[in-house]
């Protein structure tokens, strides 16, 4: 989370310096199933500061095992949400801050502001009622078991595709 919030002063030296030893140490920590500490969260805060700081989660130092973060953390869904550690149930914790650094993600992919920044959005999201349904039934997509994890971060990746504001 540290590295989270140093993201929007990377332009200093010494933020800059703090943040490669941050994400260096953070390397060596990772678990050999690409994950970091035992817990969804865990690697959805590390997604999540990697995008925000321009760091690519698949770049070499980052690959484990041929294992990522993002394999990592869709290793916790079960096909209703995300779960807190592998053993457990369905969390919704796990669930939102996977779902968050998801969002961290496309927005790093597609060269947008950071998920904190957010420069482009030019007035909180209003979803109508139609939106809503919409985005309701993409999520329900979301919840069946039969999906692949490739299918599940592709629908969550687009599920905001073509919501604009009205």
């Amino acid at each position: 989370m540290v590295l989270q919030a140093l993201s929007k002063y990377k332009d200093s030296e010494e933020v800059k310096t703090a943040t490669e030893r941050g994400f260096h140490m953070l390397s060596i920590r990772q678990n050999e199933n690409g994950g970091f500490g035992s817990s969804c969260e865990s690697s959805a805060q590390v997604l999540t500061a990697m995008c925000e700081n321009g760091v690519a989660y698949n770049s070499p130092p980052f690959i484990k095992n041929s294992k990522t973060v993002l394999d990592d953390i869709l290793s916790y869904y079960t096909g209703e949400g995300f779960k807190h550690t592998q053993t457990g149930k369905v969390n919704q914790m796990a669930t939102e801050q996977a779902f968050y650094s998801l969002v961290a993600l496309k927005r790093y992919n597609q060269g947008k502001p950071g998920l904190y920044t957010m420069t482009d959005a030019t007035k909180a999201l209003a979803f109508p009622v139609k939106k809503s349904i919409i985005i309701e039934k993409s999520y329900g997509l979301l919840t069946r078991k039969y999906m692949k994890r490739e299918e599940i971060a592709k629908m969550i990746f687009n599920l905001f595709e073509g919501v604009e504001n009205n």
